[in-house]
């Protein structure tokens, strides 16, 4: 009931780039805390390199950076055996007991109960910008910015949407729904249970929403946070004061808001732990509140990019280089490629030397300074970083030196003749070498360029 939304900024027209997730969102691994009857917390993935997290009653979903899906959690209503495989989901939000997410194209994924039909109510066609799920109504935006709603309408929570177009984000309760229009006011329909839509701010100056099944909470321009409806539990009262906080996100009894530096605040309800047994210190970057569980997504990137963006191949992408910080890793340090040709192989270079780029066939090689570079292709286990891009155009290991499957795991020594080992403090740089036979026989081509610290 919290969709992924992040930092807003005014926008002159309703367009993609205003709020929806880029290429350029941290990566991270996903905390979970609270009531953990159903697994919500001990099923949480391991690893890095999510990218959202949403919150059901009582299930929870995480996004991984290739668009893939994770679900954990309660599953009566197949919520999670019934999620959806493969890449190229780009958003997820999670109900009571359904889920949504939305494809690269824009089409609209649906599953878990459909009591009142929001599942079976979902709008084919592609274009869609945002998809959010109340308990048992389901909402998107279209590539226009209008509203649109399905699924159960007893109190008014789909009938009544609001007309017109240049809506930034929609959010769904119990039996309300709310939006964020392009000026930053927002409008709220449905039951007025405990003053959920009587209680709604006026002006402008709001940049993002989060609706929990009874209470609503909303983020001005200066970081400070409004928050009304459902107060049985001080979720409105303990509200915080001041200003700088950069998201928020409402649950069933509490509530939860980030600050600039990625720490957490919580307030409200404390009955399964959800408020004291949550992660302290800052890194976070996006949050998430069911029933009685959170869900926090911890920056584990790596690195700072230089040659870049790297030169567009014949797929019409730039091949993106970005590292994940993984103690699964002999270094430490995971290596992901996206946007490359597929079908076509990769393996991963390194120096101590980056240049700004020497062209070489299709794109800019930029470890060719005065010092060696090297190439992870010794044959054997870790050192082979060769892999081939998935349908997708996502670096796929071939070699097993991957413990995610995609991407490539860096050991913990340079490929030298007299291998060098890798110590804290040392920076060391790498970039991705492919293919790009289908520019031209014998062509090949370059990732951006990627400055890692140890």
């Amino acid at each position: 009931m919290n969709p992924f939304v992040p930092f807003l900024r005014p926008c002159a027209a309703l367009i993609l780039a205003c709020w929806l997730p880029s290429l350029a969102i941290a990566q991270g691994s996903v905390h979970s805390w609270g009531d953990d009857q159903h697994g919500q917390v001990s099923n949480t993935p391991g690893g890095a390199g999510f990218t959202q997290v949403a919150a059901g009653s009582n299930h929870s979903l995480a996004l991984g950076a290739n668009g893939s899906i994770a679900s954990w959690g309660r599953d009566q209503f197949g919520q999670i055996a019934s999620t959806p495989s493969g890449p190229g989901f780009q958003q997820i939000d999670a109900g009571e007991w359904h889920s949504m997410a939305l494809r690269a194209d824009g089409s609209i994924e649906s599953w878990g109960r459909d009591s009142r039909g929001q599942i079976s109510g979902s709008p084919s066609g592609a274009g869609h910008l945002q998809v959010a799920a109340g308990r048992e109504h389901s909402l998107a935006l279209n590539s226009a910015g209008a509203i649109v709603a399905w699924g159960r309408d007893l109190g008014g929570q789909v009938s009544n949407r609001p007309t017109g177009i240049g809506f930034l984000q929609v959010d769904g309760g119990f039996e309300h729904s709310v939006a964020l229009r392009a000026d930053g006011s927002i409008v709220t329909w449905g039951n007025d249970l405990f003053g959920v839509v009587s209680g709604t701010p006026s002006g402008t100056g709001f940049t993002q929403l989060s609706s929990g099944p009874e209470h609503v909470l909303a983020l001005r321009t200066d970081g400070s946070i409004a928050a009304w409806g459902f107060n049985g539990f001080n979720q409105i009262a303990d509200t915080p004061s001041g200003i700088g906080f950069v998201r928020v996100a409402a649950g069933l009894s509490n509530s939860f808001a980030q600050r600039a530096d990625g720490s957490f605040v919580m307030w409200g309800s404390d009955q399964a732990g959800q408020i004291s047994s949550a992660p302290t210190g800052a890194g976070f970057t996006h949050l998430d509140g069911g029933v009685g569980h959170g869900l926090g997504l911890l920056d584990t990137s790596a690195g700072t990019a230089f040659c870049a963006p790297a030169a567009t191949n014949s797929s019409g992408s730039s091949a993106e280089l970005t590292g994940t910080w993984n103690s699964n890793a002999g270094s430490g340090l995971h290596l992901d490629v996206h946007g490359g040709v597929p079908g076509l192989l990769i393996f991963v270079l390194v120096g101590n030397d980056p240049t700004p780029g020497i062209q070489i066939s299709g794109g800019l090689f930029c470890l060719g300074g005065s010092t060696q570079f090297f190439r992870y292709n010794a044959s054997g286990t870790p050192m082979n970083s060769i892999a081939a891009f998935d349908g997708s155009g996502v670096m796929v290991n071939l070699s097993g030196t991957s413990t995610t499957g995609f991407g490539f795991d860096v050991p913990g020594t340079i490929p030298n003749t007299n291998p060098i080992s890798i110590m804290a403090g040392d920076t060391w740089h790498f970039q991705g070498w492919y293919r790009d036979t289908p520019a031209g026989a014998g062509s090949s081509n370059f990732t951006n360029g990627l400055s890692v610290t140890f």
